[in-house]
């Protein structure tokens, strides 16, 4: 059979459940913080700023509770 026009989950339908908004102003500032210029937070794609946040989320925790790595000591190449 045909396809309908519409698909089920058109942006147009205007049943929207959770709010879609994205806050630009934070973006640029989180981005500023981490250490990168305007001009390549604007050409980023949004998955890759949200995974360098993850990881900045991480480093800023690990730097403000003052941990350190743990050196993990091999006894051989059979412990790996």
């Amino acid at each position: 059979m045909f396809q309908p026009k519409k698909r089920e989950d058109h942006a147009g339908d205007g049943d929207d459940t959770g709010d879609l908004t994205l806050d630009f102003a934070w973006i640029v500032f989180m981005g500023v913080q981490m250490g990168f210029t305007e001009k390549e937070i604007s050409r980023m794609y949004l998955s890759k700023w949200d995974e360098l946040f993850d990881q900045f989320k991480k480093y800023h925790n690990f730097k403000m509770q003052r941990g350190l790595f743990k050196a993990q000591k091999v006894a051989s190449l059979l412990d790996l």
